[in-house]
């Protein structure tokens, strides 16, 4: 979570918006508990039925971030940790 944290600040000036998405999970006073304590400041949903990682084809390797652009389309499908890929290639850049 700090590196998405960190590229969420650097970016959202130039209109990146980031979605927590907490997987099969219900719970909406845990997540917020969660985010408090790592230190997260922005957006997050709750997938208690797994729609949305559905939709996005996500069925494996939590964490995955979906990267997707101003015109709704997937450009970054990373699996794992976050930290290093603001700087890997553009990827974040080119989406804000």
């Amino acid at each position: 979570m700090p590196a998405i944290e960190q590229v969420w600040d650097r970016y959202r000036g130039r209109g990146l918006e980031v979605i927590a998405v907490d997987f099969r999970e219900g719970n909406k006073a845990a997540m917020q508990r969660f985010l408090k304590q790592v230190g997260a400041k922005f957006t997050a949903a709750l997938d208690p039925d797994g729609k949305i990682a559905d939709a996005y084809g996500v069925t494996f390797g939590l964490p995955t971030s979906v990267f997707v652009d101003r015109d709704g389309m997937v450009r970054v499908i990373h699996l794992g940790q976050m930290a290093g890929l603001h700087r890997s290639a553009g990827a974040v850049p080119a989406l804000a």
